[in-house]
């Protein structure tokens, strides 16, 4: 019984090991496949859903150079995940196109499976920080999604695009420090500044009253 309890575990252990390998396996050959599918400005469209001058003018608003902002855009249109998750998708294409930066901490991916008719969005770290991916997808449900149901599909990815664009750059001017404290900081600095090389003379930052007879330059 022992025996047989034995021999059980280890072919368990043994299927484990070969289901594990075998699903490595499948990732690597799976994102293989996603590094060589051909893109034209960060958009894959295996459908044709957009024409030439809508690609063109996608792109614009994808990663557009007049905008303040860092973020940057793709857009993936497939015909299924090929066993990945859209999260996993999401990773992988944007260090390959190396959205926002080498490791896509400023790209966001806009995700379509045609087998789920599902659309997804997630952004990198630094998108994150400002706009939580459950909330990229509420951006992508209210604007993106319903032109999409009608077959409007650049018109939908257009509008949704823009407003992700709008809503970072508000969280990021929201999250910059005050112009004040920068005011404050250097004000600090440049009395520090003035005032180490008076107290190396003797004299203290404290005597320059307006009836100090001790301040340069105001002496009798």
């Amino acid at each position: 019984m022992i025996y047989l309890r034995s021999l059980f575990l280890s072919a368990l252990f043994l299927l484990a090991v070969h289901s594990q390998s075998f699903a490595q396996d499948f990732m690597e050959e799976a994102k293989k496949h996603w590094a060589s599918l051909s893109a034209e400005g960060h958009i894959i469209d295996t459908f044709g859903y957009l024409s030439a001058d809508e690609r063109k003018q996608l792109a614009t608003v994808l990663d557009s150079p007049y905008r303040r902002s860092k973020l940057s855009i793709g857009v993936v249109m497939v015909p299924s995940l090929l066993g990945l998750s859209p999260w996993e998708i999401g990773q992988e294409m944007r260090k390959i196109w190396a959205l926002g930066g080498e490791s896509g901490e400023y790209g966001v991916i806009i995700l379509y499976s045609k087998d789920v008719d599902e659309l997804w969005v997630y952004g990198g770290q630094a998108v994150f920080e400002l706009i939580p991916d459950e909330e990229l997808q509420g951006i992508m449900n209210q604007h993106l999604r319903p032109k999409w149901n009608r077959g409007q599909h650049f018109a939908g990815l257009y509008q949704g695009a823009d407003m992700l664009q709008e809503v970072y750059e508000q969280r990021r001017a929201e999250a910059a420090p005050n112009p004040l404290w920068y005011w404050i900081m250097g004000t600090f600095v440049l009395m520090t500044a003035l005032g180490i090389p008076i107290l190396r003379r003797g004299q203290r930052v404290s005597d320059f009253h307006p009836e100090s007879k001790n301040l340069p330059g105001f002496g009798i």
